[in-house]
């Protein structure tokens, strides 16, 4: 283990995160720095952006787990890294509204 996890596993620990939010988090920022070869410590606001439509137009995730990754580089940039002008750059993704079904004329 690096100690770049270990140490955000100790962060999410005093923080009180539970077990499986820990799970995801680490998970999260593990793909991320997968995705680019680098350690996510070395990577930015360019490498955010495109990880970000990455998940949104490739690999199509709903937006609960679009937002669930979000969380996890919100909490690695902001506490264990602490670089927290990265932190505004992370936007979430809205869940989709659907339109109401309208019933025509001959219907009603």
């Amino acid at each position: 283990m690096t100690p770049l996890r270990q140490r955000m596993i100790e962060k999410l620990q005093l923080k009180n995160y539970s077990p499986k939010t820990q799970q995801m988090y680490v998970a999260a920022v593990a793909h991320f720095a997968l995705h680019f070869h680098r350690s996510p410590d070395e990577l930015g606001p360019a490498e955010i952006h495109d990880w970000q439509l990455y998940l949104k137009d490739v690999k199509q995730v709903s937006w609960s787990a679009f937002n669930v990754d979000m969380c996890g580089l919100r909490f690695f940039y902001r506490y264990v890294v602490e670089r927290a002008a990265v932190v505004p750059r992370l936007s979430f993704m809205r869940k989709a509204k659907a339109l109401p079904v309208v019933p025509s004329p001959e219907e009603v």
